[in-house]
Formats: structure tokens, sequence, C-alpha cells
């Protein structure tokens, strides 16, 4: 039980990395620095799949249930968004979509380890 409290704390300093990291690719995005928004992307990938992944392990000492289905549905218009090349709309995806849904996740994960 122990060392999943502390996979999710660990889980929560992952959190608010990536918020930082889409939010500084997002702004990459928004102000026409394409290739450097496109070159973080793999590493916010990464980040997800691990965050996801902690949630999964942990979900029986989470205080609430944690739905990765919004996160999907989001990632899926990522995806069509990087497939059109449209960065303006990859930009406000991760800017008003997909932190609100790790700051969500965050508080949750939060509630869980006091």
């Amino acid at each position: 039980m122990n060392e999943k409290i502390e996979l999710l704390k660990t889980t929560d300093d992952y959190i608010i990395n990536l918020k930082s990291q889409i939010s500084k690719a997002a702004d990459c995005f928004q102000s026409g620095e394409d290739e450097k928004g496109f070159n973080m992307v793999p590493s916010i990938a990464e980040g997800i799949e691990g965050i996801v992944k902690a949630l999964q392990v942990t979900k029986d000492v989470l205080k609430q249930d944690i739905s990765v289905d919004d996160l999907n549905e989001k990632l899926n218009e990522i995806v069509e968004a990087i497939e059109n090349q449209d960065t303006l709309l990859i930009g406000d995806l991760f800017q008003y979509e997909l932190i609100p849904i790790f700051k969500n996740i965050e508080q949750c994960v939060n509630s869980s380890v006091k």
C-alpha cells in the first residue's frame, strides 16, 4: 500500500512537470514556433503514458475514480490536428483541453496521498 502512495506522490511531480511541458509546447504552436513544439510532443506523449500507467496501478488507493476516457478523446483530437498540421488547434487543445484534464487528475492524486 505504501508503495502505491509513494508512486502517487511521484506521479504528482510528473503531472506538475507535464503541465509545464504542455504549456510550453502550446506557446510554441500558438506563436509559430511549430518545429520546437513538435519536438516536444514525443516527451509529452511519454509523460502522459507514464501517468496513465501509474493511475492504473494505483487505482485501488485513489480516493476517486479517474477516468481516462476524456483524455483519450482529446489525444485523438490532437493526433488528428497533428496529421492535418493544424498547429493553432494543437496549441489550443494542449492549453485548453489537456492542461485542465491534468489539473483535475492532479487534484484527485493530491487528495489521495494526504
